[in-house]
């Protein structure tokens, strides 16, 4: 896989550290924390990669079937696995929204992934909407640990593409960030779904919020949203990997 200088490798956590069960209340800080240490565990996961399949597999949540992660996606099979990464993440760290608990069967519209973020977030009141009037009267952009969806299919503006969704991870000086994200390719194995790390920056441009991948000539996906983690209801139950501190 095509694989970046490790912004993550000062954390010590990586798909080998153990995952532990914290019992309790959680701060904000401490659930954005848990949540990028959590998406640090499995960068780098892929479908394509047998000795990693069960791994990637179990960071998409309950109820996913083999069927769908073992052919490439965008040839006319299988699942986008971006919102199941970043929603079985928050399922994790204990978000209070028992569909993130259960095996994934979408039963109605809102049950589906990325619907599914939006309509809990909202719910709680953490569903942070990306117009240019709420980016200016905040001051603010997603931080670390936050679930963005960028992209918008059936809206009548132009948003540059198809839903995504990634998780914030890490912020940069230049105002750049790392993000962890699922539903990539993994081109040098089968062309099957992985997790990588991907740099992007956000960036106003005529008044709407954009999301550009570095180094591309591509011209990105305007942002629809994000999920403010700290901002989400837990329950009292946690998991995490060993030394999520160090996220």
């Amino acid at each position: 896989m095509d694989a970046p200088s490790d912004a993550f490798s000062d954390t010590g956590i990586d798909y080998t550290s153990g995952l532990i069960t914290l019992i309790g209340p959680m701060s904000p800080e401490e659930a954005s924390r848990a949540m990028v240490a959590n998406a640090i565990r499995c960068r780098y996961l892929s479908a394509g990669v047998p000795e990693l399949y069960d791994l990637f597999k179990d960071a998409l949540g309950p109820g996913i079937p083999d069927s769908s992660l073992q052919v490439p996606f965008g040839h006319g099979h299988g699942l986008s696995t971006c919102g199941l990464f970043a929603e079985h993440m928050h399922g994790l760290i204990g978000v209070n929204d028992e569909r993130l608990f259960d095996p994934y069967a979408p039963r109605k519209a809102t049950d589906y992934a990325v619907a599914r973020l939006v309509d809990y977030s909202s719910r709680m009141s953490a569903w942070m909407p990306a117009s240019t009037a709420f980016v200016r009267e905040h001051g603010g952009l997603p931080s670390a640990g936050d679930v963005v969806i960028i992209g918008c299919h059936g809206a009548v503006e132009d948003y540059g593409g198809i839903e995504h969704e990634l998780i914030v991870a890490k912020k940069n000086k230049d105002g750049s960030v790392w993000c962890i994200e699922a539903g990539q390719v993994d081109t040098a194995n089968g062309g099957l779904q992985c997790v990588k790390v991907v740099a992007r920056t956000f960036e106003l441009v005529n008044g709407k919020l954009w999301c550009r991948t570095l180094g591309s000539t591509k011209p990105g996906r305007r942002v629809l949203g994000w999920a403010c983690t700290a901002h989400l209801e837990l329950r009292n139950e946690h998991t995490v990997p060993m030394g999520w501190q160090n996220a």
